[in-house]
């Protein structure tokens, strides 16, 4: 199977890559509580979630592409915007299947596989290497653990506002250990903000209702590459 020695998937989930207080979350005190017991209240607030809205920038092999994601312990619907077209995901039941991405595809996989899928869409496997990456995006406990553990020592820093919420910014996430991780300030304190070099993520709408419906236009893979 061709596509997968090619970057094609990777780039489509992040093309694709994207959060919750112990059991329960903290509900006051946020702000008093020091940079390592918060970073655990914000990651430990985030796992106790059913679902969030995620929305911003992702990292795709070092580019930064728009996302919009309703990320849920049953799955994840949304779009991503990857070379000015937007594709629209569903993941679920260890699949991830895209709508949009014909011109994309077609580049690796020749002008007859764009024929062929059209306005289709297409299924791929989130357990594929390409899309290690932003499996957090799509997948509520490996966002969690992705993307809210920090790399380094968590540091406090001054409290700041967040769309029009009072958070608590910490430092230590991403790669670098540089990003900050925005936390309610008060309330559970749920992520609000990731903000590292390789883009800004808002984390909205936590334990809204997410709706995930498998696509039944399908076309298969396998007969794109053989």
């Amino acid at each position: 199977m061709s596509l997968l020695r090619h970057r094609a998937p990777a780039l489509l989930v992040a093309a694709i890559a994207l959060v919750a207080v112990g059991c329960s979350g903290s509900s006051s005190g946020t702000k008093s509580k020091s940079a390592p017991a918060i970073a655990a209240d914000a990651k430990n607030a985030a796992a106790a979630a059913h679902s969030v809205h995620v929305s911003g920038t992702a990292a795709a092999q070092g580019q930064a592409v728009p996302v919009d994601l309703h990320v849920a312990t049953n799955g994840s619907t949304g779009t991503v915007t990857f070379g000015g077209a937007q594709v629209q995901i569903v993941a679920t039941g260890g699949n991830l299947y895209v709508r949009g991405a014909q011109k994309v595809l077609g580049q690796f996989l020749g002008s007859g596989a764009e024929k062929k899928i059209d306005d289709h869409w297409v299924q791929l496997s989130t357990s594929m290497p390409q899309l290690a990456q932003f499996a957090g995006l799509v997948s509520l406990p490996t966002l969690v653990n992705q993307y809210l553990t920090p790399t380094t020592t968590p540091t406090k820093q001054a409290v700041s506002t967040v769309g029009g919420q009072k958070v608590v910014a910490l430092s230590g996430y991403g790669a670098d250990g540089k990003g900050l991780l925005s936390v309610a300030a008060s309330g559970t304190a749920y992520p609000v903000q990731l903000q590292t070099s390789v883009g800004k993520v808002t984390f909205a709408d936590w334990n809204a209702p997410v709706t995930v419906t498998v696509p039944t236009d399908v076309v298969p893979l396998a007969s794109l590459t053989g």
